[in-house]
């Protein structure tokens, strides 16, 4: 006799990570993401020049209209140090300037902006590559409004690089050292480490949420941006063990630090997207482990990726609930959750199996019977059989689609041989993985042309 209990724990057993881990990588292989982290790290160093002309075009234009501005600095300077030269050098600057040029430097600045923003533009495509499967396709006003968020966006960073290096130039005056040298020492590690560091961090975490289009969890938006930020910090450890510039000469010093810089840029991007394919797969981790276990290999697979496959996949702990749990199954409220049990745990979907478990005989549905469900075994052997025909399904293997892929009832008997556990799809959840994946609808349509080739032999040589 069945008994049978849907999981509502969302907590993640040692097997699940290592399949998120597994799954994180076939993904980014299948969408060919590296390509993708070198553009970024080319569209970065396209992009960082345009920026930091444009701040210093407004910058510019700010002190021509400020000009008191620059007389309180000179003045107060003036007390300490000669500012003649300096008086000069800023009263031929200023006469040089003209305001009849203003429209080209609006024009200049546009066109600077706009290859500033390419390069966010070519992030957030990536990200998008990622999550296009899932994300959905929003309306006309809420693109413009968003490109209009994203223009402020690449504006605001922009700036917040340009306060960061101008805080870093500050601190490390030789006033400051000269006469505030603890202070410049407490300052001068946040102003070239640390605050930069939390600019990035908060950036990536926004890139993860907003420029998904499925809004993950902002705990696992957080997390991957930490794991981001700490590979990379680990890299440039490596580097600067591994790699010491110091003793070449100026040339070869300079072309060395320039390329390892190259080489931290790509991996940086390269953890980037890693992490973002990651929290995709976190996201909907349910059904992608329902795709994986339908597409698993048959136990007589020989080839290499098959037996990995099955070793991964074949142990769905994430949907299994023990036999010793069933009916004592307690729901927490929203607001009692426990807040570490929130942030490592999946984000639980529509695509969970109800548990089955059947003793040697038990029949899991009979032959007629209008079963729409599709069965997956977890433990044990299962015989499908009518008459003068006998099909013997062990672990790992799926059965019952034919009933949902033909729309008719079940055409044979399924029992189980012995002590046997099984997942039970539901009609819902396999509709959708066949609309959204598309190895499971050629695996469900061969199974089509199969069976109908058993009645008409001649469909065999069209597929």
């Amino acid at each position: 006799m069945a008994t049978n209990e849907k999981r509502d724990s969302t907590k993640s057993s040692p097997i699940t990570i290592v399949q998120v881990i597994v799954l994180t990588v076939l993904y980014f292989i299948e969408n060919n993401l590296y390509p993708y982290a070198l553009a970024c790290s080319f569209g970065l160093l396209y992009s960082a020049i345009p920026l930091i002309l444009l701040l210093l075009m407004i910058l510019l234009r700010i002190l021509q209209n400020a000009p008191d501005f620059i007389i309180q600095i000179e003045n107060f300077v003036g007390n300490y140090f000669d500012t003649t030269s300096f008086q000069d050098t800023v009263s031929n600057f200023f006469s040089s300037m003209s305001s009849s040029n203003i429209f080209f430097e609006i024009f200049i600045g546009l066109c600077i902006l706009w290859l500033a923003r390419r390069f966010f533009i070519t992030t957030m495509g990536c990200v998008h590559r990622i999550f296009h499967t899932q994300s959905t396709q929003q309306p006309l006003w809420i693109q413009a409004v968003a490109s209009i968020f994203e223009i402020v966006f690449v504006l605001i960073l922009a700036l917040l690089i340009f306060a960061t290096s101008i805080l870093h130039s500050t601190i490390d005056t030789s006033f400051v050292v000269t006469y505030f040298p603890k202070l410049h020492q407490i300052l001068s590690p946040i102003s070239t480490s640390l605050f930069p560091l939390i600019v990035v961090y908060f950036v990536i975490a926004i890139a993860y949420k907003f420029g998904s289009g499925t809004y993950p969890k902002w705990s696992h938006c957080l997390i991957a941006a930490a794991a981001c930020i700490a590979l990379f910090l680990a890299l440039q450890l490596f580097f600067s063990i591994t790699l010491n510039v110091d003793r070449y000469n100026l040339i070869y010093g300079i072309l060395a630090k320039i390329i390892i810089a190259l080489f931290e840029l790509s991996f940086f991007f390269t953890f980037f997207l890693f992490f973002a394919q990651m929290l995709f797969i976190v996201q909907f981790f349910d059904y992608l482990l329902l795709a994986e276990l339908y597409l698993m290999p048959e136990h007589n697979d020989a080839t290499i990726l098959g037996g990995i496959h099955r070793i991964v996949f074949i142990n769905p702990a994430r949907f299994v609930t023990q036999k010793k749990d069933l009916h004592k199954t307690v729901t927490k409220p929203k607001n009692t959750e426990n807040f570490i049990e929130n942030i490592f745990s999946l984000t639980s979907g529509s695509y969970i199996p109800e548990t089955e478990y059947y003793e040697k005989g038990d029949i899991i549905y009979n032959e007629g019977d209008n079963i729409k469900d599709i069965f997956y075994i977890v433990k044990g052997t299962v015989e499908l059989f009518k008459t003068n025909n006998v099909l013997i399904k062990e672990r790992g293997s799926s059965f019952g689609e034919i009933g949902y892929l033909l729309d008719q009832p079940q055409e044979h008997t399924a029992q189980a041989k012995t002590e046997t556990v099984v997942l039970r799809i539901s009609e819902r959840a396999f509709s959708e993985l066949l609309t959204k994946n598309p190895q499971t609808a050629t695996k469900a349509l061969s199974l089509v042309s199969k069976r109908f080739g058993e009645f008409y032999p001649g469909l065999r040589t069209l597929t």
